[in-house]
């Protein structure tokens, strides 16, 4: 409550530094939670203010060279560290914000001028009224191409990059291409079992996004019998175990 009062200033600051100043003196039994719970609540205040953040910053270094010199049990430990982390942390994160640390800039990847034609069609164009037309563009393409066949491969292996509302119209283009280059429909099919299987054993929290779409992708496969019901259901259950 006084740590309260003293952040919305209806308390003068001096007085929180006095209680401080008088639980240092006797630095231990009951001073030891005393000077704990008003570090914790107005402790930030204290240090970020400018009338308070040298005489504060003071109390802090003499406060950890006490702690160091004297015995304390666990509990009185674990209060005097929570409290001073809690300003430490504040403080230290405020300092990489006015200062952050250095680093090489972030470099984007070259795509030819065919493979963003590619991601134009199936990132940007790829929609229900849209299908067609992108289904005859794509069959233009050189297919014997290998730098075609790559760019095609890694645009229809990573469905977490579209709309997942568009995860099915993907598949359904999957099936069409199928009937016209059946191993490049086999290729797409087995690097998806194969990122299935990998996102379960690594089971990374950062592309769980990542599995749900890919997932999705396997089920619409299935839908357009592009995949048979025991490679699915076995997959399917593989998920089930692994989780």
């Amino acid at each position: 409550y006084l740590s309260n009062l003293t952040k919305f200033r209806v308390v003068p600051s001096h007085l929180i530094l006095h209680m401080f100043k008088v639980c240092l003196d006797d630095f231990s039994g009951p001073n030891i939670e005393n000077i704990s719970m008003p570090l914790e609540g107005c402790g930030r205040f204290l240090l970020r203010s400018d009338e308070t953040r040298e005489r504060f910053g003071t109390m802090l270094a003499l406060m950890r060279r006490k702690q160091s010199m004297q015995h304390f049990d666990q509990r009185q430990i674990l209060l005097l560290e929570n409290a001073y982390y809690q300003v430490s942390f504040s403080l230290l994160t405020r300092m990489m914000q006015c200062n952050p640390p250095e680093r090489a800039p972030e470099q984007e990847k070259e795509h030819t001028p065919l493979e963003l034609f590619i991601r134009h069609l199936i990132y940007d164009i790829l929609a229900k009224k849209t299908i067609d037309k992108v289904l005859k563009l794509l069959r233009k393409l050189d297919w014997d191409d290998p730098i075609v066949q790559r760019a095609l491969h890694k645009v229809f292996t990573k469905p977490w990059k579209i709309k997942y509302s568009s995860i099915n119209l993907l598949a359904m283009l999957t099936y069409d291409l199928q009937r016209y280059h059946s191993a490049f429909a086999i290729s797409v099919i087995g690097q998806v079992l194969e990122d299935i299987r990998r996102g379960l054993e690594q089971n990374v929290y950062s592309t769980n996004q990542r599995r749900v779409a890919t997932i999705k992708y396997l089920g619409e496969l299935y839908i357009y019998q592009l995949v048979g019901s025991s490679l699915a259901f076995d997959t399917f259950c593989f998920t089930q175990r692994s989780r």
